[in-house]
């Protein structure tokens, strides 16, 4: 008898994996000493059973610096790395308990082996214009990374009315609460 899509959550969950509610499905995450594992767990049927968990790794404090510069503190996960490909799926005719677990395997150490801190660095190195939640994260790399001087250049070009080729729903809010994130970070 095939899987079904809660029976996946509840072997997952059995993981260690702590499933919550989120916009367009389920997320579930693993918290571990020094970042937060996410996966989107979606399991389709054909001819064969294919679970998808579309993994992600990042860290609360990375999170917590996304959602002050957007301004939505709302508990959604913001990974810094995602892993495209096979890291995150698995196929069979007939998904076993087993199958989830190897896969979960091979996704928490995927996580475990990523360098976040490069990661961010490359984050901080992101084009203006790169499409997307892209430039919050480029805000949110800069904040962390306490690149003030960057933060108040582009802060300066947007009052000249100078976008630097942000998408448009960046605006003065954003860099002013990047501003105050660093500040803040800054003084810890």
């Amino acid at each position: 008898m095939a899987l079904s899509q809660r029976e996946t959550i509840r072997v997952l969950q059995e993981l260690g994996w702590m499933p919550l509610k989120v916009a367009g499905g389920a997320e579930c995450r693993m918290v571990q000493a020094d970042r937060v594992l996410t996966i989107l767990p979606k399991l389709t049927t054909g001819s064969r059973q294919t679970l998808r968990l579309n993994p992600g790794v990042g860290t609360y404090e990375f999170d917590r610096a996304y959602a002050t510069i957007s301004g939505r503190q709302g508990g959604d996960t913001q990974p810094i790395v995602h892993a495209f490909g096979e890291v995150g799926a698995v196929h069979a005719e007939l998904l076993t308990p087993e199958d989830i677990r190897g896969l979960s395997g091979r996704v928490i150490a995927w996580g475990q082996n990523q360098n976040l801190d490069a990661f961010v660095h490359e984050l901080c190195s992101a084009a203006t214009d790169s499409p997307g939640n892209l430039p919050v994260k480029h805000l949110a790399a800069l904040s962390l990374a306490g690149d003030l001087d960057r933060l108040e250049h582009y802060l300066a070009a947007f009052e000249r009315g100078d976008r630097l080729g942000f998408v448009p729903y960046i605006d003065t809010g954003y860099l002013e609460r990047a501003i105050t994130y660093a500040t803040s970070k800054a003084k810890e």
